[in-house]
């Protein structure tokens, strides 16, 4: 486990985050590597990050809050709804 602000700590969060998505069905696409997919029996999620920030994207809302049940075994998370802004822009 890293700690905050060390040089090295964005990368072991990248890590630690791809571990459990990719146990959770997700792919990380190969050209962007801050974005997952998950493309399984109908359903696509999509999850792109900045940072710390994720937003779950879909029209599945029961995968959807699976997928943030799963994500709260293993991280401390905060639900802020719907997204309305996402880096500066307004959705």
């Amino acid at each position: 486990k890293a700690l905050y602000g060390l040089k090295q700590a964005g990368r072991c969060w990248h890590e630690k985050l791809d571990e459990v998505l990719t146990k959770l069905g997700f792919e990380c696409l190969t050209c962007e590597h801050s974005v997952w997919v998950y493309l399984r029996d109908g359903v696509r999620l999509i999850i792109p990050v900045f940072v710390d920030d994720i937003t779950i994207a879909g029209k599945d809302k029961a995968a959807i809050q699976l997928v943030k049940d799963d994500l709260r075994k293993h991280f401390k998370l905060r639900d802020l709804g719907p997204t309305s802004w996402l880096l500066g822009v307004q959705i």
